[in-house]
């Protein structure tokens, strides 16, 4: 009898994920029998990880806000992308010598996958100062593949008591100079707030691109942009694309993590 696997993403909203999707036509290209749920687990339930596990009998699944930090201390083990961005987006179940109880392993493949991502729109992160919005699990993941490929990182982020865009006004200089600017907070995501302003991307400097690594916005936009961010980056002549990218090259190195196969 064929064997059928079970992957999730796991976090606290999914609705929005597009990760089944992605997934989908992998598991068909490779005859591998699978389902991928969508698990909505607070963060008073993460502690419960291997219970949820055992029960949804996981074979392995993905992380998203707000758990890719939290999570790392219930796991059994996590790959050396991990130690350095202290963030994990997916975790394989390796199953121990009695075959009853799996060690959960966590790896992070969102820095990885935006590099990718960057190198399909011909950008080249080494030796070029880039700025992350954000230092939630995303903007870690990101910085260590960046640092890792040879680029120069700022981030910048909201402090106690100042927003986000009070620290982007502040620290404009950065902005103004890099050459690739990422939006890795959850502003401009479907259910989330909006950008204050976007006018700081009119201070980048031409040939720029400016990168959004939210894929499920809230608006609709007829060039085919997944956010105001991108849609505003393009119409002032940056390079620009969203998280959707990202997400399909994270996931095709996800999928060889879970299954051992090379997804195309």
């Amino acid at each position: 009898m064929k064997k059928r696997f079970t992957y999730a993403i796991i976090g606290d909203p999914v609705k929005h994920s597009r990760s089944p999707e992605i997934y989908a036509p992998l598991f068909l290209r490779h005859s591998i029998d699978a389902d991928f749920l969508r698990i909505r687990v607070t963060k008073d339930e993460l502690a419960n990880i291997r219970e949820i596990v055992k029960s949804y009998s996981l074979n392995g699944f993905a992380v998203t806000m707000p758990h890719k930090k939290a999570i790392i201390r219930y796991l059994d083990g996590i790959c050396d992308e991990v130690k350095a961005s202290g963030s994990v987006n997916i975790v394989t179940v390796e199953q121990s010598s009695n075959g009853i109880e799996g060690k959960l392993i966590g790896h992070n493949t969102d820095g990885e996958g935006l590099i990718n991502a960057l190198k399909e729109a011909k950008i080249d992160v080494s030796d070029k100062d880039i700025v992350i919005l954000g230092n939630g699990g995303a903007a870690c993941g990101a910085k260590e593949a960046i640092i890792r490929h040879g680029g120069r990182v700022k981030t910048i982020s909201r402090s106690e008591g100042h927003s986000l865009d009070a620290a982007i006004v502040s620290n404009m200089y950065y902005i103004e100079h890099c050459g690739i600017l990422i939006n890795a907070t959850p502003l401009g995501m479907l259910g989330s707030p909006e950008f204050d302003s976007l006018d700081f991307l009119q201070r980048m400097k031409h040939g720029a691109a400016a990168v959004d690594m939210v894929y499920a916005g809230a608006c609709d936009f007829a060039d085919g942009s997944p956010t105001r961010f991108v849609h505003e980056a393009k119409r002032l002549g940056l390079i620009s694309f969203g998280g959707d990218r990202m997400l399909y090259h994270q996931g095709l190195i996800a999928f060889r993590l879970w299954t051992g196969f090379d997804a195309l």
